[in-house]
């Protein structure tokens, strides 16, 4: 992602234009700039060696931002994204299909990333589906396309026997059936068509996430739930934050645990899971207070982004839609953990990076277009 970057960069430096390197969002740069730099400072100021964990967890991904924006400028950029990525999703339901069984073993080999990688991957696939749906009104092949891969979702979260996954989906469908309410154009809904559309999403995702649910615990659901360790985490986590939220414990996800188990009333806690399972905590915990803000603050002038792109025309009601699905999952999939970082968090500004290139060009090139005049 580096070289690309520096590629990209040197490509604007030759041609003497770099205004097409990143987003005309103000709001949004200096909101990931402020993130981007901060985390640094807090790597530098308790422990230099941090730094590694800082370049592959904040400097790496984000450069993923500028790198997309720069390769996506219409909708076939788009779409030459997208193909490599529903392949992958094919690949990937045909290996949990392998071994559906012992589907849990085989998402801890390298090619998954482990359960909760592969829900944060689905969850933010599903965001663009206002695109593909947005493309199937016209187009009956990416219809096709669009029904296998909302299949294909639902299988592999099936199998993830991720909890968080389905709250994720029931939350992106109701922000869906919201912005559908909101558009004049293409994705306009009436209000019983939004309302149908999550009643009947929701239910389907209530039986599909507690039968995987079920699965997974072997129907003991309430036993396994009274008995989850988040409880303890995040109440230890939280009372090591009243202790240190002036100034955080130092920026670094790895090395979170040791400092947790310093400070832990229980230390086998840290010792075993590492960090406070949630992303807002986590950051408070290394970044104190300012980590806190910087990273709601973060999330929000996303959101905010991609809800003023909505109104913008048809193609950007669709795109500015992804980006809240997007942030809307992405969020809520790090309350319950934290995969805001490694490859994770590459996925999230990649995609990012995708939907603000698609948005880049003039409203007037998004407009549906006016019926001739009658002679």
């Amino acid at each position: 992602m580096l070289l690309a970057a520096l590629a990209i960069v040197l490509r604007c430096f030759l041609q003497r234009n770099a205004s097409g390197l990143f987003p005309e969002r103000p709001l949004l740069l200096a909101v990931t700039g402020w993130w981007v730099l901060c985390t640094l400072v807090w790597s530098f100021l308790f422990e230099p060696a941090t730094v590694g964990e800082w370049k592959r967890d904040v400097l790496t991904p984000v450069l993923a931002l500028p790198v997309y924006y720069t390769l996506t400028r219409t909708r076939d950029d788009f779409f030459i994204w997208l193909w490599p990525l529903l392949a992958g999703l094919v690949l990937l339901t045909l290996f949990l299909l392998n071994d559906p069984t012992d589907a849990m073993e085989s998402m801890r080999q390298p090619w998954y990333g482990g359960v909760g990688s592969l829900a944060t991957w689905l969850v933010a696939l599903a965001a663009l589906a206002p695109l593909m749906i947005l493309e199937s009104k016209t187009n009956p092949r990416i219809r096709g396309m669009m029904w296998m891969a909302l299949v294909l979702l639902l299988v592999c979260a099936y199998f993830t026997m991720n909890r968080t996954v389905w709250i994720c989906f029931a939350a992106m469908l109701s922000v869906y059936a919201a912005g559908t309410l909101l558009t004049p154009h293409t994705l306009r809904a009436s209000p019983a068509q939004a309302v149908v559309t999550v009643l009947a999403g929701i239910g389907v995702l209530v039986v599909l996430g507690f039968s995987s649910v079920q699965h997974r615990f072997e129907n003991q659901v309430l036993a396994k739930v009274e008995h989850d360790p988040r409880g303890q985490i995040l109440s230890q986590s939280l009372a090591v934050a009243q202790n240190e939220y002036r100034a955080g414990l130092g920026f670094g996800i790895d090395t979170l645990r040791e400092r947790l188990m310093q400070r832990m009333a229980d230390p086998s806690i840290a010792d075993h899971y590492g960090h406070a399972h949630n992303v807002v905590l986590n950051y408070t915990l290394q970044v104190g207070l300012i980590g806190t803000v910087t990273i709601l603050t973060l999330m929000a002038s996303l959101a905010w982004t991609f809800a003023v792109i909505r109104s913008r025309g048809v193609l950007l009601e669709a795109v500015g839609l992804c980006g809240l699905l997007l942030v809307t999952g992405i969020f809520l999939r790090n309350m319950t953990d934290d995969f805001f970082n490694r490859h994770n968090a590459l996925f999230f500004w990649a995609i990012t990076g995708m939907l603000l290139g698609l948005a880049r060009t003039t409203k007037a090139e998004h407009e549906p277009p006016h019926p001739d005049p009658a002679p």
